[in-house]
Order: structure tokens, then sequence, then C-alpha cells
């Protein structure tokens, strides 16, 4: 398998990620929590609830307008932001499967990924932070990845 392989089903797969980078946005958009039980929503039961249902009444209302402006914005920003708004995850499950492979996050494929890539390829903030995190003492490199 080349390098060309292997960045052409990359390339593959983050554009077959827009929808699902989309279906992900407006989740995160219309599905924040409704809390129903706070300080700040006072009153009987009854009132909270009828409360909640209005709110999801009025998510639902703009549910579509928010699809809508949602989708304007990627497709504005998709053409040169691509490769920053993909979803690593999938892109790697898509290119992967692209390749004859499988990949699944779950099963400790990004720990067995992570240990094909050389410490000289790590940025050296990264680099910096994990070695604090784990007490591991730095080391000095010459060249580091930028």
């Amino acid at each position: 398998m080349s390098r060309e392989e292997v960045s052409k089903a990359l390339q593959e797969a983050i554009s077959e990620t827009k929808d699902e980078v989309i279906r992900l946005r407006v989740e995160r958009q219309c599905l924040v929590p409704l809390f129903l039980h706070t300080r700040k929503n006072s009153g009987a039961v009854h009132e909270k609830l009828k409360w909640g249902l209005e709110q999801l009444q009025d998510r639902l209302s703009k549910l579509e307008n928010e699809t809508e402006a949602i989708t304007r914005q990627l497709e504005q920003d998709w053409p040169t932001k691509a490769h920053d708004l993909a979803p690593g995850t999938k892109v790697l499950e898509i290119a992967i499967s692209k390749l004859g492979y499988r990949f699944n996050k779950d099963a400790g494929d990004t720990e067995l990924l992570a240990s094909f890539v050389s410490k000289n390829n790590i940025h050296r903030d990264l680099s910096d932070l994990l070695e604090d995190i784990s007490g591991t003492p730095r080391t000095d490199r010459s060249v580091s990845a930028r």
C-alpha cells in the first residue's frame, strides 16, 4: 500500500463525513440538556413539566431553520476547513475500510495506531504536556514537529 493510496482514502473519507458533521452540529445545538429540577426553575411539578414541554416544542419549531443555518455555514467552511471539521474517528473508520481493513476505536485500535507514531512527529507542546502528566522526564530533541 502506497502513501498515495492512503492519502486518497483519507481525502475520500473526509469528503464523505460532511453530512455527519451537519448531524453532529444540529444535535449539539438542538439536543442540549433540559433541566426541569433546578433552583432557578421553581414551582409545582406540573408547571415544570409544562415549561419543559414548551422548551421542547420551541426547539422542534426551530429545528428546520437551525439545520439550514448550520448547513449553510458548513458549506461555506467545508472547502478550506474540511480536514479540521471532519470527525477523526469516522474518517479513520471510512479510510481504513477503503484500504481493506477495519478501525474500531472502542476495541483499542487508537492506541495501536498511536504506537506507530514516532515521538518526533508529535507537536512539542503536546509531547511536553503528556510528559508532565505522566511524570516522564523530558528528553531533548533537536527537531520538533510544528
